[in-house]
């Protein structure tokens, strides 16, 4: 399953990365192959932080 930097980041909880990421311009809305975008996989793995965060932007 190909998964961006921004999928790890978000399955990982790491918010600050997340940042990083979007601030050198990875989208948020990206999908990976099964059609979930970060958003997703925060949700899945309860990563809070990173939920709030993507909502936000």
């Amino acid at each position: 399953m190909r998964m961006t930097p921004l999928h790890l980041a978000a399955i990982d909880g790491d918010v600050q990365i997340m940042e990083i990421l979007v601030e050198k311009g990875a989208k948020i809305d990206v999908m990976n192959q099964e059609q979930q975008t970060p958003l997703h996989k925060a949700c899945t793995h309860n990563s809070v932080a990173c939920i709030e965060y993507l909502l936000k932007k």
